[in-house]
């Protein structure tokens, strides 16, 4: 608290849309990996997760901010990571590859997870390496 005071007191260029920012760079990291620890705990395909996993997914999450009406992943594209929704509505769906939707859709909300076949994937590569 002493550090931001000071920051926030000398008014050097604070982002207080990113408070973090002011914070020494090993204090900053720890609250983020306990945010997104947290985050990771509330997704329910993890909830089970050993909590030393999530750790380690947490040192390679990278949050972003999507905004409304945006292509996520093409289809076709290549699935290389999760989408852990934190807030908002995420609408998946189809398209006949000109643009036109066709088929159902699925809504995903906070708490859900897109890609969680990734997870299946790396949990038989590790397991297959193990064997």
């Amino acid at each position: 608290m002493q550090v931001v005071q000071q920051k926030l007191e000398q008014n050097k260029d604070v982002q207080v849309e990113n408070i973090l920012s002011v914070l020494p760079l090993e204090h900053s990291n720890f609250i983020r990996r306990y945010l997104r620890l947290a985050t990771l705990k509330n997704v329910r395909i993890l909830k089970a997760m050993d909590e030393k996993l999530l750790k380690a997914i947490c040192e390679h999450l990278i949050p972003i901010n999507c905004n409304e009406n945006k292509d996520i992943i093409g289809e076709g594209d290549q699935l290389d990571r999760m989408l852990f929704i934190r807030q908002g509505i995420v609408r998946t769906f189809r398209t006949n590859g000109k643009g036109g939707k066709i088929g159902t859709s699925k809504l995903l909300e906070k708490g859900d997870l897109y890609g969680g076949e990734l997870l299946n994937w790396a949990s038989n590569l590790i397991t297959s390496h193990t064997v």
